[in-house]
């Protein structure tokens, strides 16, 4: 994925539009959260910005793109994650799914909260991936379309 890590800091705008359109400020404070495909680490530069208190860990496989996060970094696959189980209580997965088809839960605690989300033209591989669990759907209309899914770990 080293060609999203060139690209990707142009968009920092629009990921910072979607995180405030998903309240994700709010949502993650005093939370210990993992941001699944971290890429060059928006997240966590949001997070800080705006005085949010969570324990956050970026993963990503590029490894270039992890240097910039300043929060705690491991490199890893977002289908089989390098964690214990039941050890997070978000795990955040913006613009990923769609390029690897599965996102391991394992580590997210039971009752804790998945935010998945991919752009709209990728609805059907959210939904297939979405076949088996209940989930809240909705659309971020903003300067990227984005379908995100709130999946609560039974």
């Amino acid at each position: 994925m080293r060609f999203f890590s060139s690209i990707y800091e142009s968009w920092r705008e629009i990921q910072y539009e979607k995180y405030e359109r998903l309240e994700l400020d709010r949502r993650l404070e005093k939370k210990r959260v993992l941001d699944a495909g971290a890429s060059c680490c928006f997240l966590s530069d949001f997070l800080k910005e705006r005085g949010v208190r969570a324990e956050l860990i970026s993963l990503d496989s590029d490894i270039q793109a992890l240097k910039r996060c300043i929060s705690e970094r491991v490199a890893g696959d977002v289908s089989k994650l390098p964690f214990r189980d039941e050890i997070f209580d978000v795990i955040v997965c913006m613009d990923v799914l769609h390029l690897s088809k599965d996102l391991d839960l394992r580590p997210l605690r039971r009752g804790g909260i998945a935010i998945v989300g991919v752009p709209e033209r990728h609805r059907k591989i959210l939904l297939e991936w979405l076949r088996d669990r209940e989930a809240e759907i909705f659309e971020i209309n903003g300067r990227e379309r984005e379908i995100v899914a709130f999946v609560t770990r039974p």
